[in-house]
């Protein structure tokens, strides 16, 4: 039970350590596909980059109701009523944009997701 606990207690440390080197790094508010693609593969980082997406999707579903509804105009891209957009869903949406187009590695995440969404989910003219 012990070894458990300092096992827990290691793994937030480490998770909290890496965290704060991203937030004190030269642009720590901006992922770029170079630093995304090092990192997808550290468990860590990946459940921070998951938030960070999610987050980034909720912003631009924001945009698209303002847009909408306050300003009566055409959205950034239309997503199904019924569909959420979930942590899952918008990391498959950003890997899948990424695969389509030949992004630079200092080309930003959610430039990429902002995409993604548009070619996902495009709206009618």
């Amino acid at each position: 039970m012990k070894s458990k606990n300092v096992l827990s207690g290691f793994t937030f440390l480490s998770f909290f350590l890496w965290a704060i080197g991203l937030c004190v790094s030269a642009e720590p508010n901006v992922i770029g596909l170079k630093w995304y693609r090092d990192q997808k593969t550290n468990p860590a980082a990946l459940n921070l980059i998951e938030v960070y997406i999610k987050g980034v999707g909720d912003a631009f579903t924001a945009a698209n109701a303002a847009l909408e509804v306050s300003r009566r105009e055409q959205p950034l891209f239309c997503q199904p009523d019924e569909l959420g957009l979930f942590a899952k869903n918008s990391m498959n949406i950003l890997d899948r944009e990424i695969n389509r187009s030949p992004w630079r590695d200092d080309d930003r995440l959610p430039i990429i997701l902002l995409s993604g969404l548009m070619n996902t989910f495009p709206c009618p003219k």
